[in-house]
């Protein structure tokens, strides 16, 4: 094995035991490690969901574009990243920020939907027999 290969092998695996197996961004599903970029030693950053001034622990991982997505809708939606001065202030932030973030996933999940129903589309045009497979059968409706 040729030492490239083996330095190849072995950042994959420090990847792998850092992360887990199954690590990826909870924004675009990235899960390809390698094509990631390393951000102060991490390769995934922690997004503050409701923004860190008012809940510090409440955080996901997204990818470094994500990450600025995320926080961009933040602050379109108002959310302030300076301590709230009331209880009252800091739930309004919170929720603005939570929601700022489920809107824009909504959106991503809306465009998948939309592409399936294009992709069902085609696959009726041109094998109409694909919905006869037991794997395309809807869950739990009986037709």
């Amino acid at each position: 094995m040729s030492a490239r290969l083996i330095g190849i092998t072995a950042r994959q695996t420090n990847r792998e035991r850092r992360f887990g197996p199954d690590a990826a961004c909870v924004r675009c599903g990235i899960a390809a490690l390698e094509t990631l970029v390393p951000i102060k030693r991490s390769i995934l950053e922690s997004h503050h969901i409701c923004a860190r001034e008012n809940d510090p622990g409440l955080t996901v991982p997204v990818c470094r574009n994500c990450h600025a997505v995320l926080t961009e809708g933040q602050q379109a939606a108002g959310v302030t990243f300076t301590t709230p001065p009331t209880l009252l202030h800091q739930i309004a932030a919170a929720l603005a920020s939570l929601f700022a973030m489920l809107h824009d996933l909504c959106e991503r999940g809306m465009d998948w939907a939309h592409q399936l129903t294009i992709l069902a589309a085609d696959l009726d045009a041109a094998y109409p027999e694909w919905r006869d497979l037991d794997s395309a059968r809807a869950i739990g409706v009986t037709l």
